[in-house]
């Protein structure tokens, strides 16, 4: 059988330093290079986008490979026929070494012909500008124009920026590039949805060459894609600047109906499954879901017909909307499905349900051909994970098609669900900032509300809450923790069931006993008051905030230092006799609670699982914490103190330093910080544990920090507003697991 990336030269242009030696071969003088864009038909061509790096800087490009090198050689024989642009790597197009590839050199381009004579001439570009930007003006100053790259998709489009000087007053525009055979109509359609919505769009400043130069001003502000992450957004003006579009009645040239979106979207998952056969099952599913969910005609409204967060502006004065080519009549609900998809992909939904709500105010909400959309869009997003190279696609491209069947078979209304081997899984949700509580039936899909006060498993939890305690944490059935304040100061007590309560009283005295006579031992929460027969045991307070808020607050790093010695210091000490052997290091049935929520994800998480180093052997147990991350540190005057030890055993120490070297990826990851980030804190951490005289060595603790990153994978997938992180998640446990297989 064919591989899908069996076309010309694609294995070699996908991998950064085959690209590299290819493009050195064909005389490109590349330090290095990496792609970062495709497009592919299979069997036949792909078009790579590139990023080459040289010595003196870098510069963009594409390849065009064919499965006929016939077809390079022809393309390559025409385009010696044209006067071609030199660049400052030498021509600008070439046939690569193999007779397969056809090198692009910025700014020559295939099909944005005008490119090359206008961005590559600055001060023409600069003159055409100057003379839409302000008709009639006298003069343009050419030698202060300045120009920058907004985005070029080869043989699409190019989006630029421009600071002029016309007649002495400066102005900003944007302009766009466009292939030589784009529509027409473009001009037409902003100048109408501009007199209809005001400064709601940018202003159009003109087109010339049939409309493939597009000039319009500039729209200062903050990208709603940054502004969302930030939690700097708020849905209602989104919200009513949409509605106002689609009240409109600005008449159209295009139109857009669900059975072209739905067009869109089967060749996507054609594409998707034909690139990765583990997922043919969920494409093949997906695929009849959407046909099943197209809605029927229905009233028609003025779409902006490519509607993301990345198209929004929050200018001063409101939000601005950018880029209507795909502007068109169609269902209102095209555009709501395409916005809210990238909200939940991103993991926004209580922001999508926001805007929903606002926008439901003025206009009515198809939620039947909601749901259509939303999945058709988010099959969208999955193909562009795929076209953009994403380094997680192979993660990220199941969990958004696990999305969209979700969207079509009913989300889960619960934030948050714990799974367990037997019985039901606790669950909670929070609405207006009140979390509800229930257990979730993952065999009969069922929801049941579960309130803290009627708890039989818990009894003693009732009393503590009707006595004024606060609840800070709970799971239905499993344990809580009950803030009370008293004369004796505040103390946080913890409810389990009654015959795991001894159990706990017995493991927290036993490590007091011998953090006494351990030097530099972390501090304890003492224990002052328990009650086994109800199940409850009372801790005195930890001052200080944990490292997990530390690190949330991009703060934690000084931290690390000290409680890498505590962790050493906590390891170096006698294991009580009342405390067993134990290990935390079994992964197997976290894949099958993903795989009974999400089938779909099954291939994904078992490759990445079969990648996996095995745990270390033969290293000495040692006092392990059992369930060791920044939430159970605190970090306070009277040093670094260690919070719930329920789970303390006897195990290899590396299990304790590898789950919190992976807490510290995954709290980077929720910082809107890269890998990265989390890697250097680890390294941080790592470098003082030895320095202090910690014995987990470092091959096994990346082992172990591995492992974690794949289970904290499968726990993300069930964490509401961080769901989004599991195949970040997963993508990173994969990696690591390549890695480690290297050595």
């Amino acid at each position: 059988m064919t591989r899908w990336d069996d076309v010309g030269d694609l294995r070699r242009l996908l991998e950064p330093a085959s690209l590299a030696a290819l493009l050195r071969e064909g005389g490109v003088p590349a330090t290095g290079a990496a792609p970062d864009h495709l497009r592919l038909k299979f069997g036949v061509n792909a078009l790579v986008g590139v990023r080459i790096e040289t010595a003196d800087g870098h510069l963009p490009g594409y390849v065009r490979t064919y499965a006929d090198a016939a077809q390079a050689q022809l393309v390559a024989e025409k385009w010696r026929c044209i006067r071609v642009d030199e660049t400052a790597l030498g021509p600008g197009v070439r046939l690569l070494p193999g007779g397969a590839s056809v090198l692009y050199l910025f700014p020559n381009d295939a099909q944005v012909r005008r490119l090359r004579f206008l961005y590559g001439r600055p001060r023409r570009l600069a003159r055409l500008l100057g003379e839409l930007t302000a008709p009639g003006a006298n003069r343009t100053d050419l030698g202060s124009a300045w120009f920058e790259t907004l985005r070029y998709k080869p043989e699409r489009r190019l989006v630029g920026a421009a600071r002029l000087v016309v007649d002495g007053e400066p102005r900003s525009v944007v302009f766009r590039l466009r292939a030589d055979d784009a529509d027409s109509d473009l001009t037409v359609t902003v100048a109408r949805l501009h007199d209809a919505l005001g400064a709601r769009i940018p202003r159009p400043l003109g087109a010339v060459y049939g409309n493939a130069l597009v000039v319009e001003d500039h729209v200062a502000g903050k990208a709603l894609a940054a502004a969302v992450n930030a939690g700097e957004a708020v849905a209602a003006p989104l919200a009513e600047v949409i509605a106002a579009l689609h009240a409109s009645e600005v008449t159209l040239p295009q139109r857009t109906d669900a059975p072209d979106v739905l067009r869109r979207a089967l060749a996507g998952l054609d594409q998707l499954g034909g690139v990765d056969p583990t997922i043919t099952l969920a494409v093949t599913q997906l695929h009849a879901d959407l046909v099943a969910a197209m809605p029927p005609p229905g009233p028609s409204t003025p779409l902006h017909g490519d509607l993301h967060l990345d198209q929004v502006i929050l200018a001063p004065a409101g939000p601005v909307v950018l880029d209507f080519e795909r502007a068109a009549l169609g269902p209102a609900a095209h555009d709501l499905g395409s916005i809210v998809a990238h909200l939940r992909a991103d993991g926004h939904d209580a922001f999508a349900a926001t805007f929903l709500d606002a926008y439901a105010r003025t206009r009515v909400v198809d939620t039947a051909a909601l749901a259509f959309f939303v999945g058709c869009a988010l099959v969208q997003r999955a193909l562009l994970a795929f076209r953009s190279l994403h380094p997680a696609r192979r993660e990220l491209v199941p969990h958004l098609l696990s999305l969209a069947h979700e969207e079509l078979h009913g989300r889960s209304p619960w934030d948050v669900t714990f799974p367990r081997r037997s019985g039901l899984w606790p669950a909670w949700t929070a609405t207006g900032g009140v979390r509800r509580h229930g257990r979730f039936d993952p065999v009969g899909r069922t929801l049941v509300d579960a309130g803290p006060r009627d708890d039989d498993a818990l009894p003693g939890l009732g009393p503590l809450l009707v006595d004024g305690g606060t609840l800070i944490a709970y799971r239905p059935g499993q344990r809580a923790v009950v803030r009370v304040e008293g004369v004796d100061g505040i103390q946080f007590v913890k409810v389990i069931p009654p015959r795991r309560a001894g159990r706990v009283v017995i493991r927290a005295r036993a490590v007091a006993r011998v953090a006494g006579s351990t030097p530099g031992f972390p501090v304890l929460a003492e224990i002052v008051d328990a009650h086994v027969e109800h199940g409850t045991v009372a801790f005195a307070e930890l001052p200080g905030p944990t490292l997990r808020d530390l690190l949330l607050a991009g703060i934690g790093a000084d931290s690390l230092p000290a409680v890498a010695g505590a962790v050493a210091a906590f390891q170096s000490a006698a294991v009580p006799e009342e405390i067993g052997e134990g290990s935390t290091s079994g992964l197997e049935g976290w894949v099958g609670f993903v795989s009974a929520h999400a089938p779909a994800l099954t291939p994904s998480y078992e490759r990445v699982l079969w990648s996996l180093p095995d745990p270390p052997g033969g290293n000495q147990p040692a006092l392990a914490h059992g369930d060791l991350h920044d939430g159970n540190l605190v970090v306070g005057d009277a040093g670094i103190g260690v919070l719930d030890l329920d789970g303390a055993t006897a195990a290899d120490p590396a299990e304790d330093v590898g789950n919190l070297v992976a807490h510290l990826v995954l709290r980077a990851f929720q910082r809107g910080d890269g890998a990265e980030r989390g890697h250097e804190h680890g390294e941080l951490l790592l470098a003082a544990y030895h320095a202090a005289g910690g014995v987990a060595g470092r091959e096994a603790v990346t082992t172990m920090a591995t492992r974690a990153l794949f289970r904290l994978a499968c726990v993300y997938h069930f964490r509401g507003r961080w769901r989004t992180l599991a195949p970040r998640l997963l993508h990173e446990a994969a990696v690591a697991g390549h890695r480690e297989a290297a050595r």
